[in-house]
């Protein structure tokens, strides 16, 4: 049986099923996101990005991932773009984002938190804490994602009840 860490929430029309976990990865070393893709794609659902560009494609096909692994090179503050692209979009704001970087740099860090990445890891990878961080991340999304379900969904008809409409209407 599979770990209950790998799975998330998906609303379907009898509530709420557990289904694997899906990762993004941005990264533009085809070298560490292919070592990733590897060390993770036995627990997780994977989608690579190499480019910024390549990863908003993915996100915008509308099967919204689970997490985003997000690899910065830390020279920059452009690198975070895309994070702020996400943060913006009221679709993307609430995917958790954790930030790889190749080299400890705190005025990035500070930046990538301050815009609300839920975590910051410096290369090199050590699979075990990777997914130690990102089953932390997935447990915590999966409470939020159940507690929404729980606040919008009317629990004996499983439609939308009146909070979820009225949202709606806004």
């Amino acid at each position: 049986m599979q770990s209950d860490y790998f799975t998330c929430y998906a609303p379907s029309s009898r509530g709420l099923l557990l289904q694997r976990a899906k990762l993004l990865i941005i990264d533009n070393c085809e070298d560490n996101t292919n070592l990733l893709l590897r060390l993770l794609s036995k627990d997780y659902k994977i989608t690579t990005a190499t480019t910024s560009q390549q990863g908003l494609q993915q996100i915008n096909k509308g099967d919204y991932p689970d997490i985003i692994l997000l690899a910065i090179s830390g020279e920059t503050g452009s690198d975070l773009d895309l994070f702020r692209c996400l943060v913006k979009n009221s679709r993307t704001k609430e995917i958790p984002v954790i930030l790889i970087a190749n080299r400890y740099d705190v005025d990035i860090e500070i930046q990538g938190l301050s815009l609300g990445a839920v975590d910051y890891i410096i290369k090199p990878l050590h699979i075990l804490v990777i997914k130690a961080r990102i089953n932390k991340q997935l447990t915590a999304k999966r409470r939020v994602d159940r507690l929404r379900y729980l606040a919008d969904i009317d629990p004996l008809t499983l439609i939308p009840n009146r909070r979820s409409f009225e949202i709606s209407l806004q």
